[in-house]
């Protein structure tokens, strides 16, 4: 707790401008931390992230007319701010690998989504997580889990990508902008994890801030370039996997298109 409390005080004195991470043509790659790389099968240990989903059923806007959830940081009240906290510092004194595969991925993007919740919701920033700190914010070692620590940049690029191979935590995992995959309003479980994936993939490609055709130009989320080789070696392999998510008439209009253009709005997703 102390770990996290400390981190938490960095995130407010440097309040200066992120840098290459946020504009970058492309991410880390992903490269497996191996420590990581155990699970435990029969595991009956389930995390409890009740506290995570009041926080959610308390502050998060899903109706909103963009069809992008809003978040109110500057309503988070004292009670909750601890809620929140309490939350975190129970999660890094778990031992992920004596959990499930499942359940660890469900671990994983909670305790990643919440941490930068609570980092916005501390620091304050006005328009964008982009000023929340001085250098690569998300190289910052932020958690102390069973004796190692860790950055957001470890938990995507040297846990979730390399060991579980599976592209859809990047629509799970949220950047705390208008531009990225939604924040669930619902906590990530390890029972209806594939579930949840599916649900977060759909809702993100089937909005035009993912994916819109304009005079045959295909526009995409940057996410889709600085993972690109999570999605396919070559743009037609991108199109066949948005095809999945996509109704008929606006796959047909993707798989047309001759050009692509990059967008990501890093604009903080609060309300107006």
């Amino acid at each position: 707790m102390q770990f996290f409390k400390q981190s938490l005080l960095v995130g407010v004195v440097l309040v200066l401008f992120l840098t290459d991470a946020a504009n970058s043509q492309s991410a880390p790659r992903a490269k497996a931390i191996p420590y990581w790389n155990d699970d435990t099968p029969s595991s009956g240990l389930r995390p409890n992230h009740d506290s995570w989903q009041q926080i959610l059923d308390a502050y998060l806007i899903i109706d909103h007319p963009t069809g992008v959830n809003h978040f109110n940081y500057d309503q988070v009240n004292g009670p909750d701010q601890q809620k929140l906290i309490d939350y975190l510092s129970y999660l890094q004194e778990l031992d992920p690998r004596q959990l499930t595969k499942q359940r660890q991925k469900a671990y994983w993007i909670n305790l990643y989504n919440a941490t930068l919740v609570a980092f916005i919701v501390t620091a304050k920033p006005t328009d964008s997580i982009r000023g929340l700190n001085r250098g690569n914010f998300w190289d910052l070692e932020r958690f102390s889990i069973a004796g190692q620590t860790l950055s957001f940049n470890d938990i995507e690029h040297g846990i979730l990508r390399p060991l579980f191979q599976d592209e859809r935590v990047h629509f799970a995992l949220f950047r705390g902008s208008l531009g990225s995959a939604n924040l669930a309003d619902k906590t990530y479980r390890g029972d209806t994890i594939d579930e949840d994936l599916d649900l977060a993939a759909r809702g993100f490609v089937t909005h035009p801030r993912a994916v819109s055709v304009n005079n045959n130009v295909l526009r995409l989320s940057r996410i889709f370039k600085w993972k690109k080789e999570d999605f396919g070696d070559s743009r037609e392999e991108l199109k066949l996997y948005l095809r999945k998510y996509l109704d008929p008439e606006t796959a047909d209009k993707v798989d047309r298109t001759t050009r692509v253009r990059y967008q990501f709005d890093w604009s903080l997703n609060k309300p107006e």
